[in-house]
C-alpha cells in the first residue's frame, strides 16, 4: 500500500492522507474517517491509521482528513453552522475521491462527534452506502435505568457519593458555589435528534439499501447506552437484519486504549466490510 497528502475543497483549504491498496478493486467502496472531537485525522491513539490500513490490505482506499478547522485543515471565514461545514467538507472530500479515483461509493465510519458528523451526511447525500457508527446517538430507556440504578442499591460507594456531593451543594456560598457549578459543568454536550425522527430516518435510510454498522462502547455506559438490547428497545419495533448491525463492547472504553478491545473493534468492521462489500465483489465476478 502506499500513502499520500491530498489537499482538497475550497481553496485546497482542507488536508487530508490517502491510503491506497496495492490491488485496488473498483468496485469497492471508498472509506472516509475525520475528526473525532478535538481528535485530528489519526484519531485517538492512531485508531484510524491502524484501521486505514487493515482496510487497505483488504482491498480498500481509504481518505483520512481534517475537517475545516481541525488538524492541519484551515478555518475558512464563512457564515455556517459548524454542523452544516461538517456535511460540507465530508461531501468534498467524497467529490475528492470521485474525480481522482472514481469511486462513486462511500462508506464513513464516525466516532462521537464523526458518528454525529455521518449521519445527517448520509441522508443528505445517496453516494453514501454504508455507515460505522461507534457510540452514535442513543436513547435513555427503562432498561437502562434499570441497569444503571439497581447495582448501586446495594454498594456503599454510590450512596456516600451522592449523599457528599449533596452536603457540598448545601454548605458551598456565593462565589465558591458559582466557581464550583461551573467546573462541574459538561464541556460537550452531544446534541442527538429527537428519537422520532432518528428512527423515522433510520428506517428511511435503511430502505434506500444503506448498510449500518452500530458499535456502543462501555464507555458511554453512565451517559446513555449501559445493555446489550438497548438498541432494540430505543427504536421498536425496528428489527436488526442483514442491513442493520448492532454490538455492545461493554469494556471497552470510548476511544479505545486497550489493545485487546482495538482489536475487537477492527476485527468486527472488517467483518462487516467483508460480508457486505467483499463477498457482494467476489459475486460480481462470478457472474
Amino acid at each position: 500500500m502506499r500513502e499520500k497528502a491530498v489537499t482538497f475543497g475550497k481553496s485546497s483549504s482542507l488536508v487530508g492522507i490517502l491510503t491506497e491498496p496495492e490491488n485496488q478493486e473498483k468496485q469497492l467502496p471508498a472509506v472516509l474517517f475525520w475528526n473525532a472531537g478535538l481528535q485530528h485525522r489519526v484519531g485517538p491513539f492512531r485508531l484510524y491509521v491502524d484501521m486505514s490500513r487493515k482496510l487497505a490490505e483488504m482491498g480498500y482506499l481509504v481518505f483520512r482528513f481534517d475537517l475545516s478547522g481541525k488538524g492541519d485543515s484551515e478555518l475558512l471565514k464563512e457564515n455556517i453552522l459548524e454542523k452544516e461545514r461538517a456535511i460540507q467538507d465530508i461531501q468534498a472530500a467524497m467529490d475528492t475521491i470521485s474525480q481522482k479515483n472514481g469511486k462513486d461509493s462511500f462508506v464513513l465510519v464516525g466516532l462521537c462527534s464523526g458518528a454525529d458528523d455521518a449521519f445527517p451526511a448520509a441522508l443528505r447525500d445517496e453516494r453514501i452506502s454504508g455507515l460505522v457508527l461507534l457510540d452514535g446517538f442513543g436513547y435513555r430507556t427503562v432498561g437502562f435505568y434499570l441497569h444503571h440504578y439497581l447495582p448501586r442499591l446495594f454498594r456503599w460507594t454510590p450512596w456516600r457519593n451522592f449523599i457528599r456531593r449533596n452536603l457540598n451543594y448545601f454548605f458551598r456560598i456565593g462565589k465558591n458555589r458559582k466557581n464550583q457549578d461551573m467546573l462541574t459543568q459538561e464541556v460537550y454536550v452531544r446534541d442527538f435528534p429527537a428519537r422520532s425522527e432518528a428512527k423515522a430516518d433510520l428506517l428511511r435510510l435503511v430502505g434506500n439499501g444503506v448498510n449500518f454498522l452500530f458499535i456502543y462502547s462501555g464507555g458511554v455506559r453512565e451517559n446513555y447506552y449501559n445493555y446489550k438490547n438497548q438498541f432494540k428497545h430505543m427504536f421498536w419495533p425496528i428489527k436488526l437484519n442483514e442491513k442493520l448491525q448492532v454490538e455492545y463492547f461493554s469494556e471497552a472504553a470510548h476511544t479505545y486504549t486497550r489493545i485487546k478491545d482495538r482489536i475487537r473493534l477492527m476485527d468486527c468492521i472488517s467483518t462487516w466490510m467483508q460480508k457486505h462489500y467483499n463477498s457482494h465483489l467476489k459475486n460480481l465476478q462470478k457472474d
